[in-house]
């Protein structure tokens, strides 16, 4: 049997996961989980990013194709997406919450959806020290982009968490479920270390 600090990433976003799955119904807000598709290198679907011209279409479109990790009881949508390496460490994710625009069909609805989108990325790509770190949390779909440095990769009850308590305001009780003491590594540098950060679980 493995002890708990043998357990790889992979292992740890899967248990997580499953978990939501199998509980969901404790969580009033949430109405429909689906199970994760578990892939060799992924877990979860890869989700292209939003932008202002297309995001009722793009909405529309995941939403009937029930393409979401979790929606929500206005019919806002949570998606996961994971990418790991050949021993199962986490190298790359692109956690998603998207509004739902469809409320009375409105030009302003859809704004304030809009605003309130949410993408926590994990990716290499363009990474530039302080301004672009490894990890960083979008707020809202914007032609200037806005990215808060996030010390270390965020697991599905992270980014959960985030979306009930600073989006929906759930009650501390509801949403420490959710909270477990984790050990992640640190993906900042020392010089982002000393500028804002958020840190989970620790």
């Amino acid at each position: 049997m493995k002890k708990n600090n043998d357990i790889t990433d992979k292992s740890k976003i899967i248990n997580e996961w499953q978990w939501i799955y199998a509980n969901y119904p404790k969580f009033d807000i949430i109405s429909d989980v689906k199970s994760p598709s578990i892939y060799i290198s992924t877990i979860g679907h890869k989700f292209d990013h939003l932008k202002r011209s297309n995001f009722k279409d793009k909405y529309n479109e995941i939403l009937e194709k029930e393409s979401y990790s979790i929606c929500l009881i206005d019919d806002s949508l949570i998606i996961y997406y994971y990418i790991f390496d050949n021993n199962d460490k986490i190298v790359g994710h692109n956690l998603v919450y998207i509004p739902s625009p469809d409320v009375e069909n409105s030009h302003f609805e859809e704004e304030v959806a809009i605003s309130k989108y949410l993408r926590a990325d994990y990716d290499r790509t363009g990474y530039k020290k302080i301004i672009h770190t490894l990890v960083h949390l979008h707020i809202g779909i914007y032609n200037n982009n806005f990215r808060i440095p996030i010390a270390h990769y965020l697991s599905p009850y992270d980014f959960l968490y985030i979306v009930l308590k600073y989006v929906y305001h759930n009650d501390q009780d509801v949403v420490d479920k959710l909270i477990c003491k984790k050990q992640k590594e640190c993906l900042l540098s020392s010089d982002e270390i000393s500028k804002l950060r958020i840190i989970f679980g620790e």
